[in-house]
């Protein structure tokens, strides 16, 4: 494998640094992208644990009690 990459390499240059300069964009965007993601969902979590807390109940639901028993 690491043979076929150096021999398209030297074969092939204007291919070769085109797929890989093209692989690190991919990847910095994919890399973006799942940041901005997991932004999203922190806000959401923040959203939801604050509406929680205005309820006023700070009871356990029974739901919620199962599932921490089966912790």
């Amino acid at each position: 494998m690491l043979s076929d990459l150096n021999r398209m390499k030297q074969e092939f240059l204007e291919a070769y640094e085109k797929l890989f300069n093209d692989a690190y964009t991919r990847l910095r965007r994919a890399l973006q992208l799942k940041l901005k993601a997991m932004s999203i969902c922190d806000a959401k979590e923040e959203e939801a644990r604050a509406r929680s807390n205005r309820s006023g109940t700070g009871q356990e639901t029974p739901e919620n009690e199962n599932l921490i028993n089966k912790l």
